[in-house]
Order: structure tokens, then C-alpha cells, then sequence
């Protein structure tokens, strides 16, 4: 049900997006955070 919604609107979809890429920039600086951290 939730899946069809998404699918019929295009804005929801690119919030989704949006979330997404946000979410993988913030794993991606926690993860070379604790990289640095450690090297050091």
C-alpha cells in the first residue's frame, strides 16, 4: 500500500531521494571519522 503511493507521486519520491543521499554523506563521514581515528 505504501509502496503505491510512493510510486504514483514523483515529489515523494525524490524526498526519498533526497533522505537517501543525505543519510549515505552522513554514514560516509561517521565511517571516515572513526578511519582517521584510527589511523591515528
Amino acid at each position: 500500500m505504501v509502496l503505491e503511493k510512493r510510486k504514483s507521486s514523483s515529489k515523494c519520491h525524490a524526498e526519498d531521494m533526497l533522505c537517501d543521499v543525505m543519510i549515505c554523506i552522513f554514514w560516509h563521514s561517521m565511517l571516515l571519522d572513526l578511519f582517521t581515528f584510527e589511523l591515528l
